[in-house]
């Protein structure tokens, strides 16, 4: 039985991907999003003032419309201290016919943007956002 579910655990990091040791270069670890092939189409890391740090994959008028205004939600979206879960929120997703976006906090004063291509799956996505904000989150300290 224990053998069963390390290979299902085995399969399941050969499908998502393992976590790499980085350099200090921001580039790849966005770069990754982009190529992992899950409907992330736009991958970018910001200041929460809306300034692009990195970005990887088309990135034109709507894009930078996009990052301005999920930055600065994300830099004003607080919780009360009543709330369910009270605290800093890691991951916010929003979905709309044409597609969706994620971001994710990355420490203090940048956020992961991913603009994500309709029908994609949201679980795969968040999970990669989740895994690149870590990644992330010790270079820009």
């Amino acid at each position: 039985r224990r053998l069963f579910r390390s290979e299902r655990l085995e399969a399941y990091l050969h499908r998502v991907g393992r976590p790499q040791h980085d350099s200090g270069d921001l580039s790849p670890i966005v770069g990754e999003l982009i190529k992992a092939g899950s409907g992330i189409e736009t991958a970018i890391v910001t200041e929460t003032g809306g300034v692009p740090v990195v970005t990887a994959g088309p990135f034109g008028p709507a894009e930078e419309a996009l990052v301005v205004e999920l930055a600065s939600f994300w830099k004003n979206l607080q919780r009360e201290s009543g709330d369910v879960e009270a605290g800093k929120p890691s991951r916010v997703s929003l979905v709309a016919g044409a597609g969706s976006a994620v971001v994710s906090g990355i420490g203090d004063g940048y956020a992961l943007v991913l603009r994500i291509a309709a029908g994609a799956s949201m679980g795969r996505v968040r999970y990669q956002a989740a895994m690149a904000a870590s990644r992330l989150r010790p270079l820009l300290a």
